[in-house]
């Protein structure tokens, strides 16, 4: 079984896909065989979702109900999504999808939904499914006012419940950069929360029409040193 690593954002449309795809990109340039989940894709009526570029990044032909067990049309949290489509979620089912992935890959990417404390079923979080499959995490931050607060916050909880944290990543999804890494506290950010950077990605306006050159030219910007020297929780 190979490495095993979680990309979650501080929030929702932080760009946790593009990086998750970027980081496939790059793990598969090195010559690495990389698989990868989306263990709850909602809109999947929208095509390419983030499943489809998911699986286009790491050039991968797995079952896609194993990819992404639980798949829905309304973009809403899974378990309101669920609920709506009156389809239970059933944790052991992303579990089971998971170690056949993870057995099958040297390097097996999750992404997650929102941010970690985003529910899946009514008593069962993100937090708890990163617990689950035992991963170390790397967490995708906004680079807009505000990321000091959710950066934090975020990181702190994993490290409560000893998720072991690989790395933060700062992306500039939406918006031409008016704020610079130092402005947005950047630095305190690494400092408060001893965690490494893994790569301040520069904004691209036209990622949507040009998706494949942009995800590879995320890719050169993403660190990757070292990056699964954290242990993961099961290690």
């Amino acid at each position: 079984m190979g490495h095993g690593l979680f990309i979650t954002g501080t929030d929702t449309g932080v760009g946790k896909t593009a990086v998750a795809c970027a980081l496939a990109t790059k793990l598969r340039a090195q010559g690495h065989d990389v698989g990868v989940m989306k263990p709850v894709l909602t809109g999947a009526n929208v095509h390419p979702n983030d499943t489809d570029r998911l699986m286009l990044a790491a050039k991968v032909s797995d079952p896609r109900h194993l990819v992404s067990p639980y798949q829905f049309n309304h973009t809403l949290a899974p378990q309101i999504a669920a609920e709506r489509d009156k389809v239970p979620i059933d944790i052991q089912n992303i579990k089971t999808a998971f170690d056949a992935l993870h057995a099958q890959h040297d390097i097996l990417l999750v992404e997650g939904i929102g941010g970690i404390m985003v529910p899946i079923t009514k008593e069962f979080y993100v937090l708890d499914l990163i617990t689950l499959l035992g991963l170390s995490v790397l967490v995708v931050a906004r680079g807009n006012i505000g990321t000091i607060n959710h950066s934090v916050m975020t990181i702190k909880l994993l490290q409560i419940h000893k998720i072991p944290v690989a790395g933060l990543v700062l992306n500039y999804p939406n918006t031409t950069p008016v704020h610079s890494p130092q402005d947005l506290g950047w630095p305190r950010i690494l400092r408060s929360t001893g965690v490494n950077s893994r790569g301040i990605l520069k904004h691209i306006s036209n990622l949507e029409e040009s998706w494949d050159e942009g995800i590879v030219y995320l890719s050169q910007q993403l660190l990757t040193d070292d990056l699964f020297s954290v242990h993961t929780q099961s290690e």
